[in-house]
């Protein structure tokens, strides 16, 4: 009898240090990711723009100026809206046009923007930059080339 005593209380003993070695190791812990996107923005398939000069006259009178042909096209992907700015033509050969007689437009999507900065939407918008002579003018012979920048900032 005592046997089956000794016997019983050693096997509720064991059962029960099983039993509660798996009680106290059934925890839970929860675990969080957390992360930033940042805003982007980038220029992406740059299309330069082209020029040709045109032979224009009134009253017997001709004049070598500039005709626009091609506009330049700028693909901008951006993740939240931004506002994009365009600089003054600078020219950076010929030094014979001294005075600049040249602005710089932009089109948002196909639609004419008002002004040199504009904010665009989020997502992927397409920029065209034309340059526009301020003025009809003679030119010299050559080759004019203008320089145009174009930002991008966080509005």
């Amino acid at each position: 009898m005592l046997n089956r005593l000794a016997s019983a209380f050693c096997l509720t003993m064991a059962f029960s240090a099983i039993f509660s070695n798996q009680v106290t190791l059934a925890q839970s812990v929860n675990i969080y990711f957390r992360g930033v996107v940042e805003p982007r923005a980038s220029f992406s398939s740059y299309t330069p723009g082209k020029i040709e000069s045109s032979l224009s006259g009134k009253g017997g009178k001709s004049t070598n100026g500039f005709t626009d042909i091609t506009p330049a096209k700028i693909n901008v992907q951006t993740t939240n809206p931004i506002t994009i700015t365009v600089s003054s033509p600078e020219l950076v050969s010929n030094s014979s046009d001294i005075v600049n007689t040249h602005s710089a437009t932009l089109k948002i999507n196909s639609v004419q923007s008002l002004g040199d900065n504009v904010t665009l939407p989020a997502g992927k918008n397409t920029v065209e930059v034309d340059l526009l002579s301020k003025q009809n003018r003679v030119f010299a012979p050559g080759t004019y080339t203008y320089d145009i920048t174009l930002t991008m900032v966080n509005p």
